[in-house]
Order: structure tokens, then sequence, then C-alpha cells
């Protein structure tokens, strides 16, 4: 302000006028700028908030890859170790398939890969899947499709020669004179391994056991399993020596299995053997121990031996295992456990800071964290093929890997077998016996031709199943090779059709990937091979030609798939397939 001075009457006056060259800003002026700067800083923070949720996403599928290229190495080492038809006791594939949630509470109502899909919902808090409830609308869902709620869960289990080492400690004993323990880590050596890969049983606060999906149902969110994105993929490697007195390179006694209760068949490597020295009794599953006092040579013949006995032996059931079903759970009960053979799943338990030897063992068996989907799948010779159509000419190996073959372009390509699984979301999963179309993975038995009697018995007939290659229920309906085992606890001595949960004897349904209330897939269906020295070098009379010739019923490739999934969800989902070839 300027003031004018004017002397009046001896007084002063002054007046004040503005002055123009000192203007503020407006009240509308000054929000205005408040509103820019503050859009600016909302563009900043979005920018920030965009960088770290890629880099957040960068460095998820970077841990992811790490893993996956960890979980790779081992694989193929495992293959190349795989012991040779001639000398392994057997070769297992369990696949079964589950409804769980991917993330949690947050997911509930949501779509997950397709419109039918919302959410499981069981009515059983205590147990989700365990109760009678079964999910209500489940059987509109389509149980063939694998997305954010229906997740497979294989078991592949092999056996193979290399240097092994323990990878657990010794646990102490009540026994004096064993001398055991406490050790944090044993070092004890083998060059037999009995290797098993698979989702893995973890601990909740309880203590209690829980598999994969366990608590998911009814909003019950609690329990370690509930989530998917939690799953843990497990490598168990159970090292085989021979019984007697088992020391380490020190000198100093081991602890190994050495019995079973029950009935269970291979006696120390089945799901309930135990340790036996003074106490607590640790258990195969439990991941405490390691060892077991049995040599490969001996679980073969084991095996072969109850095979060529028939049901009423002990050991018959030696390729099946725990499996999932909506009606009971996974199959762990005690009257089950004495059935089950050398399929089933391993603990778990991730410790922040282990600082105990159980803590240090049963943490010691993690292969790849994240793992919601492990899928396990084959391929080899077990039909005749048209050279242009694909279609089956007759139930038995033509020496060619087998194939499909392209609608369109006529290519052909491996041809994987499996339990059924929609590959591209079509809803279609089916082979057409007259066109050799096919769409989807389906079991071998889908492939063979229906079953008639030789007509006359001494003739060569290209349409007959030879007896020493696949089985059946009665003339006319799908046969089965010996290896498809099928799986069912509930009827262990009885003939368990080839895919266990679908009606045993219907017609192969025209389309697994429908609802199951259309005919599709059953939700509880489960599919488990297991390959013998019985199942692998077959001699037999070939139809076509008339000459008796060996066959070796082994898969030739396997094919594992694998979706990670970052535990907190910065990352979506990451699919990984990997092909490995079978000693022969």
């Amino acid at each position: 302000m300027i003031g004018n001075f004017a002397m009046l009457q001896g007084e002063i006056k002054i007046d004040f006028k503005p002055s123009r060259s000192g203007v503020g800003f407006t009240l509308v002026e000054l929000m205005v700028s408040i509103l820019l700067a503050a859009i600016l800083m909302l563009g900043v923070n979005a920018i920030f908030k965009v960088s770290a949720a890629t880099v957040g996403q960068g460095l998820a599928i970077s841990a992811d890859m790490q893993n996956v290229r960890a979980a790779q190495t081992i694989f193929e080492n495992d293959f190349k170790g795989m012991m040779p038809s001639s000398q392994s006791p057997g070769l297992i594939i369990n696949s079964s398939r589950i409804w769980a949630y991917l993330d949690g509470p947050q997911n509930v109502g949501t779509s997950a890969g397709t419109a039918q899909i919302t959410y499981p919902n069981d009515v059983n808090s205590a147990y989700g899947d365990f109760g009678s409830g079964d999910m209500p609308s489940a059987p509109s869902y389509q149980a063939a499709q694998c997305n954010d709620r229906s997740h497979r869960s294989d078991i592949l289990a092999m056996f193979a020669n290399g240097t092994f080492s323990r990878q657990t400690g010794q646990l102490p004993t009540s026994d004096s004179s064993a001398l055991f323990g406490p050790t944090y880590k044993g070092h004890l050596k083998a060059t037999q391994a009995f290797i098993s890969y698979g989702h893995a049983l973890r601990n909740n606060s309880s203590n209690d056991y829980q598999l994969p999906g366990q608590s998911a149902y009814a909003n019950n969110f609690s329990g370690v399993q509930a989530m998917a994105r939690k799953w843990v993929l497990a490598r168990n490697a159970i090292l085989l020596v021979p019984p007697g007195n088992i020391t380490d390179a020190y000198g100093n006694n081991q602890e190994y299995f050495r019995s079973t209760w029950g009935n269970s068949m291979c006696s120390n490597l089945g799901y309930n053997a135990f340790t036996q020295y003074g106490g607590p009794y640790h258990y195969v599953y439990q991941m405490n121990c390691d060892v077991a006092g049995i040599a490969a040579g001996t679980v073969r013949s084991i095996i072969q031996s109850a095979e060529l006995q028939g049901a009423s032996a002990p050991a018959y059931c030696w390729a099946e295992g725990l499996y999932w079903t909506h009606h009971s759970g996974w199959m762990f009960t005690s009257s089950a456990i004495t059935w089950v053979g050398l399929s089933y799943p391993f603990i778990f338990n991730q410790q922040p800071y282990p600082n105990t030897v159980e803590q240090l063992n049963t943490s010691s068996n993690m292969l790849v964290p994240g793992c919601t989907q492990f899928i396990v799948e084959f391929a080899g010779d077990y039909v005749a093929q048209d050279g242009t159509t694909g279609i089956t000419k007759g139930n038995y190996p033509d020496g060619n890997i087998d194939y499909r073959v392209d609608d369109s372009s006529g290519l052909k390509s491996i041809r994987w077998y499996g339990l059924p699984r929609d590959v591209d979301g079509s809803g279609q999963v089916y082979f057409n016996q007259t066109t050799g179309r096919q769409r989807g993975i389906l079991p071998v038995k889908d492939f063979l031709l229906p079953y008639q009697p030789p007509s006359p018995p001494t003739a060569p007939n290209p349409t007959v199943p030879p007896d020493q290659l696949t089985k059946v229920f009665t003339a006319g309906q799908q046969p089965w090779y010996f290896f498809e085992k099928g799986s069912s606890l509930s009827n262990p001595s009885g003939n368990c059709p080839a895919l266990a949960g679908q009606t045993p004897t219907s017609a192969t349904p025209s389309n697994y990937g429908v609802a199951e209330t259309a005919g599709g897939l059953n939700e509880d269906a489960h599919y488990t091979c297991g390959w013998s020295a019985n199942e692998v070098a077959i001699s037999y009379t070939n139809p076509a030609t008339g000459k008796t010739q060996t066959v070796n019923l082994l898969p030739k490739l396997i094919r594992v798939t694998m979706r990670i999934d970052d535990l907190n969800g910065r990352a979506p989902g990451q699919t990984m397939e990997f092909i490995f070839p079978v000693a022969q």
C-alpha cells in the first residue's frame, strides 16, 4: 500500500489506496492449484505403484523360475538314474483331482476359468471335504478341467540308482542299546532309493496332518492347506539298504524302517512302515527317517510274486495308495491304511527357524512351493494304429509310440495318456474310434477295441486283445492293460476298473469334458498305473503276424506339468511342462 500525505489545518491526513503491483491469489485460484498438485501426486503415486508391482512381479517370476530350474535338474538326475526294467521293482503314476480355492475368501463367488465354477461349498467346516455334504452343485462342474478351482494332485514314484545321502537326522530314542543320536544330519549313503513326487502333507497349529484342500470348504480358511497357493510339491527319497546292522560312515547305528502294521504290502516301504527301536515309533510318511531296511531286489520279488498269486496276496495292490474322494476325503483311515501300497504323500512342515532334529527332518523335502497343479502323463506303444487316421486296429503294440492325428493338417503328434483332462477349455475330452478324432487326454483303456471271444480260438484275430496284455470283465466290454491298476481301497481284492470312480462296467463316456451330471468325468475319479516286472517284458503272439514276440509296456516318455502360483499373488500363475525319457 502507498499512502498520500496532506497537511490540513495542522493535521496529517493519510489516504491509503491499493497498489496493483502486489496482487495475491484468489481462493478459487488457490483451490485449483491444490487440485492440480493432488492430480500430479496421484499420477506420480500411480507410476511408483505400477513400477513397484512390476518389480514385485518380476521378482516373483524370477523366484518361481529359480525353483522350477532347480526342480528340473533334480527330475533329470532322478530319471537318468531310474532303474531299468530288468532291475526296477516298479513305476507308479497315481492321478486324482481336488476342488480347492486358489487364494481364499477373496475368491469366493468369483469365476475361475469357467462360468460354471464359482466355489466349492461342502458343509463340514471341521474336515472340509470329509463330510457328507459333498458339494451339492459340484456335479454341474466340469471336473476334467484344471483351473483356479479344480486342481490335479498326482503322485509319481520310481526306483533309482545313484549316490543318495540321508537328508534327515537321527532322533533320540528310549532304547539305550541302539546308540542313536540325536544328530542333525545323518551320514549314511546308499546306491538305491525309492523316490516319490507329490503334494505334501502339512501340519496345522494343532499338529494335525492336513492334505491339499483340507478345511477349504464351508468358507473355512484356517487350515494350512486350505489355499492352493500354500501347497508344496515335495520330493522324498527313501534310501534302500539291506537289513541288518546298518551303520553310517562313522560306524554309528542307523534307525531304519523294518516293520508294518496289518496287511500293508512291500513291508518296509508301505505307508504304515515304522522304525522298531524303543520309541517313539516313526512312520515312513512322517519324514523323520529316510532309510528302509530292504533292497530293491527284495521289493521286486515281493511285488512280482504277489501279482502272480492274485488278489489274495497282501502286496497285490502295491501300486495303489492314498487318493482323493469327495465323499470321504483322502483315504486316510486305519482300515484303509492296511491296504495302502507305495503311492502316498509325505509330511512337509515348514519352520521359519528350525532348531530341532524333527523340524529339520520335516522341512528337508520341499521341492517347489506354491505348486497348485501337479500333472503326470505318459506316452508309449500300446495299440496298433491306422497310419492315416490313427484309429485303433488292434490292442497290441505296433512298434511305434502311439500318436494322434490333427483334424485339419493331418500331422501326427505324440498321444499322451492319463486321467481325463480338458487341455484347451473346450469341454471336449473324447476319442472317436470311427474317425480317429481325439480331444484332450484319456486313459489307455479308452483307445482299446471292445473284447470279443476269438472265433475260431486258434485263428489269429487282430481284434482280439491277447490275454497276456489286457483283461476284461466280460465279452463285449472295454478291456484295459494290466498296468492300469485303478485304485479302490474299499475293495482291494477286487478287479478294479482302470479308471476308478466311474461306473466300473459301463461303456466309455462319449465325452469326459462335460459336467458329471451329463455323463462327464466323475469328481472322485482317479487313475493309477503301476508297471512291475510282470507288466513290462511280456511275450505274446502278435495277431497280425502270428509270430511270438516280447514287448516292453513301460512308458517311453513321461510328461510332468506344473503350475506355480506366487504365495502373495504378485504374479500370474506360471505353467511349466517337462518331458523325460523312461529307462527301458
